[in-house]
């Protein structure tokens, strides 16, 4: 498989230098052949990052040709899956190319959604060490959850929904690395996001009451719910109270088409009652 593997990467990093920002269709082919093949090969790509690398930070800040900074941005996500905690040697420019698309002004806004994504793949990969960049990460996540669109504008409001997404999953990944992976045990860093567990719930008690939300934005938020009431057990209850919003949003989700969906409402559900009753 090394051999194959290397018969394919290596003419894919050729291109890649040597292409230049202009050839952006090119560029991108080329980003997304490599995702599939980190897919494959998983740990194993760790051989190839000292060559990727480069050229993957490259098309993070490519923001004139946003396909480009999508597919580059997809591409961390792959990383982080399949290279885990050994993604950490790379955290700082990887999430500082990250911060930085997230406030350029020149970048289509389309790409926003995708580096947000990114950056909680980084979160979940790394885990508590995510300590490090997670003061910037919070407030501008707290900003990108808090915009609004004119609601007569399909696009926009699409937008807005995936924008959402993002930022839900964003929080999920902080919050399951900082919580750490035993279902058993809750590592103490995850009370580095406490402070910020008022923001989310209003966050999603917004989205609750909100008529254009998604299925999506429902089954994100469910996820969030189940995560934070196993990460903070009862101390969560008290904050849940007089949130219609978050209600609407299990009642909602437990009657959904989407087996997904369903699955994480009630498991939210139930995690909210056990420490409920307790």
């Amino acid at each position: 498989m090394s051999k194959l593997a290397d018969s394919i990467m290596h003419p894919l990093l050729y291109i890649l230098q040597t292409s230049g920002l202009e050839n952006g269709s090119i560029q991108e082919d080329v980003i997304l052949t490599v995702g599939t093949l980190i897919e494959v090969l998983h740990s194993d790509f760790t051989k190839y990052m000292d060559s990727f690398k480069p050229s993957l930070l490259a098309g993070l800040q490519n923001y004139r040709e946003y396909q480009v900074c999508i597919a580059s941005a997809g591409v961390v996500g792959d990383l982080s899956r399949a290279l885990g905690e050994d993604i950490l040697v790379y955290c700082d420019d990887l999430v500082k190319c990250l911060l930085a698309g997230l406030t350029e002004l020149s970048l289509f806004r389309d790409a926003k959604p995708h580096i947000i994504s990114a950056l909680g793949d980084i979160a979940l990969a790394i885990g508590p060490n995510f300590k490090n960049y997670i003061e910037t990460v919070l407030q501008l996540l707290s900003q990108a959850s808090q915009i609004e669109v004119d609601r007569k504008d399909y696009t926009l409001v699409e937008y807005m929904n995936e924008l959402r997404d993002s930022c839900l999953d964003a929080y999920t990944g902080i919050i399951q690395g900082l919580k750490g992976p035993d279902p058993n045990e809750v590592n103490q860093e995850v009370q580095l996001i406490w402070p910020q567990v008022p923001f989310i719930l209003a966050f999603i008690d917004y989205i609750g009451k909100d008529p254009v939300r998604t299925d999506s934005n429902i089954c994100s938020c469910c996820g969030i719910l189940g995560d934070l009431s196993i990460s903070f057990g009862q101390n969560i209850i008290q904050v849940l109270k007089d949130k219609q919003g978050i209600d609407k949003i299990l009642i909602d989700g437990r009657n959904s088409d989407t087996q997904k969906t369903k699955l994480y409402a009630n498991w939210a559900t139930n995690a909210i009652k056990k420490f409920n009753q307790s």
